[in-house]
């Protein structure tokens, strides 16, 4: 885990939900991890847009064999990817290299 505090006290971290949730941080999404496939990913959005994070038809979302990306905000998009889990690594690498970096 990489954390990166601001001469304010802002701190930076990739999101965790045991140790971020805990501790009652809050969190704003920096990325999303979607479907390359246009037709796909609307409905990925879609679904997502109106069923909780933890529910089961989220975790289906998250097991359709297609390729992924991984679609930085205010950045570049990254993929594609066979696995959802490749392209979650490369967006965590991406985002801790730029928390880093300032």
């Amino acid at each position: 885990m990489k954390i990166v505090i601001d001469k304010d006290a802002t701190v930076h971290k990739i999101y965790e939900k045991e140790f971020d949730d805990e501790l009652g941080l809050t969190h704003q999404r920096a990325s999303h991890v979607e479907p390359v496939n246009p037709v796909l990913r609307a409905l990925f959005h879609f679904i997502r847009r109106w069923v909780h994070d933890t529910s089961i038809l989220a975790d289906f979302t998250r097991l359709w064999p297609c390729k992924w990306r991984a679609r930085i905000f205010d950045g570049p998009t990254l993929g594609p990817f066979n696995r959802r889990s490749d392209a979650i690594g490369a967006e965590v690498e991406h985002i801790e290299n730029q928390l880093v970096k300032g």
